[in-house]
C-alpha cells in the first residue's frame, strides 16, 4: 500500500483555510521520532482529528501515516472515493454495523459475514505491514468518537499488530496522542493537541496492559472541553502554533 505524496500534500492544503477559519491550534509534548515504527493512539473527538495528526506526523516526524477506515461497501458516495483514501495512507477495515447494512442490502448475511473476514484480515496484513516497514500507524483505540468524555480502551486488534511486530523483533513505540476540544464559541473553537511520552512495549505485555498505559496517559492529559478555558497555553519550547 504506497501513499502518493503529491495528492497527499494536495488534500492537505486544500482545507488549510478551514483550518484556520475553525481552529486555534496547540501543540504540546515532543514527537520527533523521524525512524522507526509508531503506533500512535489518539483520542477521537471530531472529524478534524486524521487531518490534525496527518499534518502533524508530516511536520514532526517527517512522515505520511496510515490510518484505518470504514470499507464503505455499498456506500454511493464514499465507496468510489475509497481508491483515492487509499492513496493518502487509508485502508478498510468492516465494522458490524457494515455487515448488517450489506446484510440488509443484499439479503445474504452469510456472504455479508464473509466480507468482513477478508477485508478485516487484508487489514491485519496492513497494519502489519506499515509498522514492520517502520510507519506510522495512527489508531483511535476508543472505538468512537466523542468530545465530551473519555472512554475506555477497545483497541486490542490494532495492539495485537503491533505486539506480533514486537515479537518478530521489531520495536514499536506506541505513543498516546491526547485530542482535547474547547466547545464552540461561534464559528471557532480551541484544540490542544498532546503528544504524550512514548513507550516501547516489553514481549511479555498484553494488549490490554497496553492499552491500560495509554489509558493512563490520556486520562493525564486530555482536557475536558469545560475545563479547556482554565488552562494557558504553555511556554514555547513546549507549545507550537502549527498553523499559522
Amino acid at each position: 500500500m504506497r501513499i502518493w505524496p503529491l495528492l497527499w500534500r494536495l488534500c492537505e492544503i486544500l482545507p488549510r483555510w478551514l483550518w484556520h477559519l475553525r481552529l486555534a491550534l496547540e501543540v504540546r509534548g515532543v514527537c520527533h521520532l523521524t525512524t522507526g515504527p509508531v503506533l500512535l493512539c489518539a483520542k477521537h473527538a471530531s472529524a478534524f482529528d486524521i487531518l490534525l495528526l496527518g499534518h502533524l506526523s508530516r511536520t514532526r516526524m517527517r512522515r505520511l501515516p496510515h490510518f484505518q477506515m470504514g470499507s464503505f461497501i455499498g456506500y454511493r458516495l464514499l465507496g468510489p472515493l475509497s481508491p483515492l483514501l487509499c492513496r493518502l495512507g487509508g485502508f478498510p477495515v468492516m465494522r458490524p454495523k457494515e455487515v448488517r447494512r450489506l446484510a440488509e442490502r443484499s439479503g445474504d448475511r452469510a456472504a455479508a459475514l464473509e466480507t468482513m473476514r477478508r477485508v478485516n484480515a487484508v487489514a491485519e496484513d496492513t497494519r502489519r505491514e506499515v509498522l514492520a516497514s517502520g510507519g506510522v500507524l495512527v489508531v483511535f483505540p476508543e472505538g468512537t468518537r466523542d468530545a465530551g468524555a473519555l472512554r475506555g480502551m477497545k483497541g486490542t486488534l490494532e495492539v495485537e499488530s503491533a505486539l506480533a511486530v514486537l515479537m518478530a523483533g521489531i520495536p514499536v513505540c506506541v505513543v498516546p496522542t491526547a485530542i482535547s476540544y474547547a466547545r464552540k464559541r461561534l464559528f471557532r473553537r480551541r484544540v490542544v493537541v498532546e503528544f504524550c511520552p512514548g513507550f516501547v512495549p516489553q514481549i511479555t505485555d498484553s494488549a490490554a496492559s497496553v492499552l491500560a498505559r495509554v489509558q493512563a496517559a490520556l486520562e493525564a492529559h486530555w482536557i475536558p472541553p469545560a475545563q479547556m478555558g482554565m488552562h494557558r497555553k504553555v511556554g514555547a519550547q513546549q507549545s507550537e502554533e502549527v498553523m499559522s
